[in-house]
C-alpha cells in the first residue's frame, strides 16, 4: 500500500510537470518565452508573457495543448501500464486538465480565468 501511494504521488507530480511542459513546448513554437513554476502541493503554473500579442489562436493552441497531452498520456497508460496507482494519477491529471483548460472551471480562490490542472496558467497581456 505504501509503495502504491508513493507511485501515485511521484507519477502525479511528474504528470503535472509534463502537462506544464506541453504548454511551454507549444509556446516555444510561437517563439514565446514560457516560464514554468512548480510547487509541491499545487500552485504549479506556466506563465507565457506576450501570449496575447501572438493572437487569440496562439493562446487557444497553447491553452488546449495541456489537456490534449494529459488525456493522450492517460489513455496510453491505461493500455500500457499494469500499475493502478500510476494510471489513476495520470487520469487525475487529465481530468483536472480537461476541467480547467478545456472547460475553464477554476477554483473560486483563483483570479485567473485561463488555467491548467486547477492551477493558474497565466497570460501576461
Amino acid at each position: 500500500m505504501l509503495v502504491a501511494c508513493l507511485v501515485f504521488a511521484g507519477v502525479r507530480a511528474a504528470s503535472v510537470y509534463l502537462h506544464e511542459l506541453s504548454h511551454s513546448a507549444v509556446a516555444l513554437l510561437y517563439r514565446l518565452q514560457p516560464q514554468i513554476h512548480l510547487r509541491l502541493g499545487g500552485s504549479s503554473c506556466t506563465t507565457v508573457p506576450g501570449a496575447a500579442a501572438a493572437g487569440s489562436g496562439a493562446v487557444a493552441v497553447i491553452r488546449h495543448s495541456g489537456w490534449v497531452f494529459s488525456l493522450l498520456l492517460a489513455i496510453a497508460a491505461t493500455y500500457a501500464c499494469t500499475s493502478v496507482a500510476m494510471v489513476a494519477a495520470l487520469w487525475l491529471t487529465a481530468l483536472d486538465a480537461i476541467s480547467s483548460d478545456a472547460l475553464g472551471w477554476t477554483p473560486r480562490s483563483h483570479r485567473v480565468r485561463v488555467c491548467c490542472n486547477a492551477i493558474p496558467l497565466t497570460w501576461e497581456l
